[in-house]
Formats: C-alpha cells, structure tokens, sequence
C-alpha cells in the first residue's frame, strides 16, 4: 500500500478525521508506523507523538519519539512543499519546539519555535517568550511582544505570560488594571 494510504487510516483510527471507525490508539500507531517505515515525514510526526504521549513513558519510546520526529523534520523541511505539509499537519512545529524544549535541547526548541514564529504559529510566539524569558539577561520587550502577539492569537499560555508582564512592568509599560482584565478573561 501506500504510504499517504496507510497514513489516512493511521489518522482514521486515531480520531483525526470524521470517520465511523471507533478510535484504537493501538491500530493508529501500527498504521502510521507502516506509512513512516515508508518514508512519508507526517506519518514520522504521527508516530513521534503518539509514542511520547503513551502513559508508560518508557525510555524507549522516548527516544523512539525524539528519533521519529526528528526524521519528520528533517525530511518535511527538505522537501519544496514544506510550507504546505507543514500547516496540513495542525501542531507541527509547536509539537517539536515542546519537545525539544521539554528534553532540554535549547537551540532545537529556539530553531523549531523561530520556524513556528515564521509560520504564524500563536502557540510557537508564547514558546518563543518562554525560551527568551530562561536567558539570563533576557529581553523582556521581546518577550512581552511574543506573549502580546500570541495573545491576540488566542493563544492561553501567552495571554497570562503578557498578564504577568503588564503586572509586573517587563518589557511593557505596568498596567495592573489590564493584567488583572486579562487573566479574569483567560479564567471564563
């Protein structure tokens, strides 16, 4: 079969798409694993996250994930389309600048959230003001202008990390009143 073929049923199967098929988490990986073992990067990304999100969490599939999505990556963004498979597969780059931030990886996470950031992603801007926000010396204008921007994207975790800097006078000029709106607004 082919690879975009047993990928679709992989998705079938794990409930991304309006199928009569009962969701099995079991039978979306063993689909998605055939797609990915024949080259196609979003059946990689598929199998990455369904492997890092398994209750055990063993080491194994941890690392498995890290390789999967790696090989994902590499491949979608060698290939001329990327831009359009990269935004046909919701969560992409997000998914890879977490977990690249959640392993410690750094320069991963900046690359993957800078890739995000380019592709508009609300959800790579708060990472983005996250990454920034850990330097040392970080630059809160830059980190308040992510968080502002994820924010008027819809984006949860920036609207309370541009709270926090409202309230606090980091990067932007203090508004209290404004951060205590915000964070009432996130909580409804």
């Amino acid at each position: 079969g082919s690879a975009f073929a047993w990928s679709r049923l992989g998705d079938a199967f794990s409930g991304r798409l309006q199928t009569p098929l009962e969701k099995d988490p079991a039978r979306a990986l063993e689909y998605h694993l055939k797609a990915a073992n024949l080259g196609y990067p979003l059946a990689m990304l598929s199998v990455a996250r369904a492997l890092h999100g398994r209750g055990d969490r063993a080491q194994g599939d941890l690392a498995q994930a890290r390789r999967w999505t790696l090989e994902g990556a590499r491949r979608l963004l060698n290939e001329e389309n990327k831009g359009v498979e990269l935004k046909t597969y919701p969560g992409a780059l997000e998914y890879l600048a977490e977990r690249a931030f959640d392993t410690g990886s750094r320069e991963e996470a900046l690359e993957w959230s800078a890739l995000g950031r380019a592709e508009r992603s609300p959800r790579c801007l708060a990472i983005s003001a996250r990454l920034e926000r850990s330097q040392a010396s970080p630059d809160w204008k830059q980190v308040a202008d992510w968080y502002r921007r994820g924010h008027e994207a819809g984006e949860r975790e920036a609207r309370f990390g541009f709270a926090r800097c409202l309230a606090r006078g980091l990067g932007v000029r203090g508004d209290l009143g404004r951060a205590k709106k915000l964070i009432a607004e996130g909580q409804a």
